[in-house]
């Protein structure tokens, strides 16, 4: 992200997020005479932990006292019904591995046959069963790298030979085509003063590439002929996709899944660990299922189950630049692209000298 942004230097942060605290929201559609409902979550109660694989026993029902009858209660999971009954209370068994971990918003919904409705939402917290194991780099080739490139995305193509990068700053954001190791570029162009670049990916052909605050991106063909623009509702940092989906994220812990025809986010998860929510999430790789994410302002490298958002490991990438090579106007870590045919990636940083071609071993 910008260098502008305040700097917290840090080894690696997991940000705890904030519990969501239990409410009462009632939405009524005529005046009452008896006293306000109140949905009880029994259990579990708001600020609860869990380990990924628990299972969870959801108790909801009606505060007494109550005299309207219920007809529904339903149980939403990050925005998403997951179980409801008819009557005035809900039980239900849900296995955490069947949603997402880190910081869980959960809400209840109870519906009257008077037409109103009564919701009480809290918030749990996820944690993975276990440490992120330790890696780290095998160094295999060193190539130069172009120090006026704030690099914010980086994309391998074995189609063409090439990387694919996109920058940032403002009056500085470019979209290039490059051969790895060769310092002019077979194709470059300014995506416009107004914006700040930032992640892209290479999907059947059409290069995509997100901009920091403006919530806009563009997409291109593959000899960056603009072919339209898109939105999001978010910050834009790192850009990667899957066979079904391009992935964001925003700078916080979650990723986001969008939808490349309509490019409205189908599902969101949140990357987590065993201290919960991994937050900083920049630039995005995705390899047969694992994405790989740069952890903005640290020499780390997230390695995240695509499906979950469990963090799986820390591959630490210290050490890559020498310290004579260290300058004031070097800045972080960040860029990744997987070269599939070497089962290798290229890694470099913002104003980097150079690119590494690195494996990523054990520790």
């Amino acid at each position: 992200m910008s260098f502008r942004k305040v700097f917290i230097v840090i080894t690696i942060v997991f940000f705890i997020g904030s519990m969501f605290s239990c409410e009462e929201d009632k939405t009524h559609s005529k005046s009452l005479k008896s006293s306000a409902s109140k949905l009880n979550f029994t259990s579990p109660k708001s600020g609860s932990e869990y380990l990924w694989g628990d299972t969870i026993q959801f108790d909801l029902s009606l505060k007494k006292g109550e005299l309207r009858t219920a007809e529904k209660v339903s149980l939403f999971i990050n925005g998403t019904l997951v179980y409801e009954e008819e009557g005035n209370k809900l039980q239900y068994v849900f296995p955490t591995m069947d949603g997402s971990g880190g910081n869980v918003k959960i809400k209840g919904v109870v519906k009257f046959s008077d037409g109103t409705s009564s919701r009480r939402r809290i918030g749990i917290k996820i944690k993975s069963d276990v440490a992120p194991s330790k890696m780290k780099y095998k160094l295999i080739n060193t190539y130069t790298h172009d120090t006026r490139s704030y690099t914010q995305g980086l994309v391998y193509d074995s189609k063409e030979g090439l990387l694919f990068e996109g920058t940032g700053n403002y009056t500085e954001s470019r979209l290039i085509k490059i051969k790895v190791g060769e310092d002019q570029p077979e194709k470059m162009i300014d995506i416009g003063d107004q914006y700040f670049g930032e992640g892209i990916t290479l999907r059947n052909d059409t290069i995509y590439q997100l901009t920091y605050k403006r919530k806009k991106g563009f997409y291109y063909d593959r000899d960056f002929n603009k072919i339209g623009e898109f939105t999001y509702p978010s910050e834009g940092w790192g850009l990667t996709h899957n066979e079904d989906y391009l992935i964001m994220s925003d700078g916080s812990a979650n990723l986001f899944f969008m939808d490349p025809q309509t490019f409205k986010i189908a599902k969101t998860i949140q990357v987590f660990g065993d201290k919960g929510p991994l937050h900083n999430i920049n630039e995005l790789e995705y390899v047969n299922g694992i994405i790989y994410a740069n952890i903005y302002t640290t020499k780390y490298i997230a390695k995240i189950d695509a499906t979950s958002g469990q963090l799986l490991a820390l591959i630490n990438m210290e050490g890559l630049l020498d310290e004579i090579e260290i300058k004031e106007n070097i800045d972080v870590l960040n860029g990744i692209a997987f070269n599939s045919q070497f089962q290798s990636f290229y890694v470099t940083g913002k104003w980097w000298p150079k690119l590494f071609e690195v494996r990523f071993v054990k520790e």
